[in-house]
């Protein structure tokens, strides 16, 4: 995202703009000035520092559709089959004026001479029925704006999801807290995963559809997260973000001569084979799931085929 700053003085004007490269709090501004002639033969740089409160969200989109196919369970929250939300008559009160009389019990009047009515039952209320949780990391930028879109989708003011992010050490009450966790999460970047700590916290009946975010690079997270999976016996599932507009807009910093005489590999391929060794850690923890925000397309990432010995003396 880019934020555009106007400043107009008295004989001229200019306007710039922020292209920040991920989410964060900010304090200050350092503008590097480089002033020098039409030849690049002399030139003087300067440095002004300016005072300032920028927060950068991360990426905002239209992700309804991409959080639906991630959690999609078909199922609607509510403990019975109905889906009613109202009670059965079966509680009693005294009456009040203005009660209806078909609620009046005039078996109990007979008996008592009191007045008592029906009432329903205490409101069935939504359940919690998913634990989402986002891991800040290496390469995070993309998960931090599906785990925006997981708040601004799900939500958990309506108790439909609980959700944490590492290093904030508690469940966001609202989504205002949870986007504020997910931009100081960028300081815990590199600080062990706090998830053993925060799964106590959530119903053990949620722990079972667990969604962990994770970053597009391993780190020390893999461990906690196995032993989250070992200690309440689950197989959560870890969604993995891109974004397909980085990769289209990569420069190339090698030259042609570079290219064309050495056999170095190059930053696609390194990304691919760390991304293969990511899926194959995270599928022998649980189910993963590749999401792409610039499209939109989720996809289940299937286990490799486990390779078979043939035994010795065996027909080929």
């Amino acid at each position: 995202m880019g934020l555009n700053r106007r400043e107009k003085p008295a004989f001229l004007w200019f306007e710039e703009t922020l292209v920040p490269r991920g989410r964060g709090r900010f304090s200050a501004l350092h503008r590097h000035i480089v002033v020098s002639d039409i030849f690049g033969m002399t030139a003087i740089s300067f440095t002004l520092k300016q005072d300032v409160d920028i927060e950068i969200t991360p990426e905002k989109a239209s992700f309804e559709q991409m959080v639906f196919q991630t959690t999609s369970s078909g199922e609607d929250g509510y403990s019975h089959p109905s889906g009613d939300p109202r009670g059965d008559l079966v509680e009693m009160r005294r009456y009040q004026a203005g009660d209806p009389l078909r609620l009046v019990l005039w078996k109990v009047f007979a008996r008592s001479r009191k007045l008592v009515v029906r009432t329903p039952e205490p409101t069935i209320t939504q359940q919690t029925e998913l634990f989402v949780y986002f891991i800040a990391g290496a390469h995070d930028e993309s998960s931090a704006a599906l785990a925006r879109a997981f708040l601004a989708v799900e939500g958990v003011d309506t108790a439909n999801m609980a959700f944490s992010v590492s290093g904030a050490g508690r469940l966001a009450q609202n989504e205002a807290e949870g986007v504020s966790d997910i931009i100081d999460s960028v300081t815990h970047r590199s600080q062990p995963c706090d998830l053993l700590d925060i799964a106590p916290t959530v119903d053990r009946s949620v722990l079972g559809k667990t969604f962990i975010l994770v970053p597009n690079r391993l780190g020390p997270w893999i461990e906690a997260a196995r032993s989250f999976a070992a200690q309440y016996q689950i197989s959560p599932t870890f969604v993995v973000s891109s974004d397909s507009r980085q990769a289209a807009t990569q420069p190339q910093h090698d030259s042609f001569v570079r290219r064309l005489f050495c056999t170095t590999q190059t930053n696609s391929e390194n990304d691919a084979k760390e991304t293969q060794r990511l899926y194959e850690q995270l599928q022998s923890i649980g189910t993963v799931k590749s999401v792409d925000i610039a499209t939109g397309a989720v996809c289940d990432i299937a286990a490799p085929p486990r390779r078979q010995t043939a035994a010795k003396g065996a027909l080929t």
